[in-house]
This record gives C-alpha cells, structure tokens and sequence, in this order.
C-alpha cells in the first residue's frame, strides 16, 4: 500500500498553505488506518505511516510560522552636515558635536501643580574656521536685540561624502545661543586652523526625512 508523502521542506506555496496540506494529509493517513486493510499492515507500515504524519506537521508547522527576516538596517555615515534657513544653506560643518532633544518635568510648584514642562532642544557643530560670516551676523543679532528677532525656522541636513543627504532634522525657531573659536584642534585640517562652534538654541527639534 503506498503512502502519501511528505511535501518538499522549501514549496510552502501561498499563505495556509502548509495547514492544508497538513490537513489534507492527516486525514488520508486516517482513513488508511480506519480502513479494514490497516489491520493487515505489518508493524514497519504502521510505523512509516506514523513518521509520514510526524513530518508533516512538522512541515505545516514550520512552514506556517516562516517570515522573512527584514535585513538589518547598517548605520548611516556622514561627512557633512549643513545648516539651511528658508531654504538656502548658510553654514557647513565638519564635525557635529551632539544633538540633544529632552524633556523633564519640573517639581510641582503652588502656581504649577502638576509640575512645569521643561524642553531642551540644542545643535552643536564644529568645523574648521572660514571666511564665511553667516553664522557671526545671527548671532550679532541675538547679542543686539535679544533671541526673539533672531529666532529662524531651519533643517540640519547631514551629507556622505557622496553629498548625498542621509538625514534631516527640523529646527523649530533656532538661534545661535554660543559662537566659539578654539586654537588650532582641527581633525580635518592644518594643525594650525582654528575651529570654530556653535551651539544653536531651538524650541522643537523632530527628525524628518532627508
């Protein structure tokens, strides 16, 4: 009496197949042994027909729990990181020093029950000093008149070295709060270059696409 086989390991067909299968398979191998020709079969068949059943199960099983893996996603390089205020880059930096985003509550006062929300939204960047004075003229602006008429809606995008942009970041109302130039420490330059830094004030910070 020949017995059903046990379906290919790899050909699990479309979704459910493999409980069909198993479904279909179970039952056929019921019917052998309810039928009057299952007393007649020797002790080995009895045997096969149960080890058939074992790995089709075993196939249904697996083969219904099977998804594919999503590779994994490989850290992003960047070269360049550049700040743009309504559209037109007026900086690019060589280093980015850190990028911070917290919030934390501050304990609960008379006025403020529950506590007051405290947000802290910064951007720090370095790079060799330039001829550029962009960055210099915002911050002249905050040191004159305060950060209220300085304050700019802008992106830090960051570049490979393809110049492609790999991320983006939207900063909401940002000002130069810190311009600093330091002795020659350049990574990316002449022993003798001075950095410059700056360290940018924001109310929101939210990564965005690139």
């Amino acid at each position: 009496m020949k017995l059903p086989a046990a379906p290919d390991n790899d050909d699990t067909g479309e979704a459910g197949a493999p409980a069909a299968n198993f479904d279909s398979q179970r039952r056929s191998l019921m019917e052998i042994a309810r039928s009057p020709r299952a007393a007649h079969l020797q002790p080995v068949a009895r045997a096969r027909a149960f080890v058939v059943l074992l790995a089709v199960a075993f196939v249904a099983v697996a083969g219904s729990g099977r998804a594919a893996a999503a590779p994994p996603e490989q850290p992003i390089a960047a070269s360049r990181f550049s700040i743009t205020i309504d559209g037109v880059e007026i900086a690019s930096f060589s280093e980015l020093g850190s990028i911070v985003s917290a919030v934390e509550v501050a304990p609960p006062t008379s006025a403020m029950p529950s506590g007051a929300v405290v947000k802290t939204a910064t951007v720090t960047l370095r790079r060799g000093l330039t001829r550029g004075i962009e960055v210099w003229a915002w911050h002249e602006m905050v040191a004159r008149s305060g950060p209220g008429a300085a304050r700019k809606n802008g992106s830090l995008v960051m570049y490979d070295q393809s110049n492609k942009p790999v991320a983006r970041f939207y900063l909401e109302n940002a000002w130069p709060a810190k311009v600093e130039l330091e002795p020659g420490l350049a990574a990316k330059g002449p022993a003798d270059t001075p950095m410059e830094s700056v360290t940018l004030v924001c109310e929101h910070i939210q990564r965005v696409a690139p």
